[in-house]
């Protein structure tokens, strides 16, 4: 294609659009870098920063092989959890499990006392984990 005909192509169908420059491209990454850092931290900044600790206390096994667990669980007052509560058998196997709720208190350190039914007998019993409900 000559010079002419690209000039006259040009005149009809206008410009192909130019391409950005690698200083276009810079420009842009960083700007895409710096709306993910202000994202992430909006994100991070939104979450409720309340804390839930819970710490077993003592176990002990019942003559049906059922675990008794007592657990510290440490929250803000008036704050609603969900605890999960394991007993573990011969060779650290799960053979039971108990989720419990709960409810808010004015206290923010309470002693909590749970009876988890196994299927097998139980050595010992845990709390695994609680959340804010």
């Amino acid at each position: 294609m000559s010079a002419g005909n690209s000039a006259m192509l040009q005149e009809r169908y206008g410009r192909a659009p130019r391409r950005l420059s690698r200083r276009g491209w810079i420009w842009l990454g960083s700007a895409l870098i710096v709306l993910s850092i202000i994202a992430l931290a909006w994100f991070s900044a939104s979450q409720p920063m309340a804390s839930v600790q819970a710490k077993t206390t003592t176990s002990a096994i019942d003559d049906h092989g059922n675990a008794n667990v007592r657990f510290t669980l440490n929250v803000a007052p008036g704050t609603t959890t969900r605890c999960a509560v394991d007993a573990r058998g011969e060779g650290q196997s799960q053979v039971g499990w108990k989720y419990v709720d709960v409810p808010a208190a004015d206290a923010q350190s309470r002693t909590i006392e749970v009876t988890v039914k196994t299927v097998q007998p139980a050595m010992a019993g845990s709390v695994d984990s609680c959340w804010i409900v």
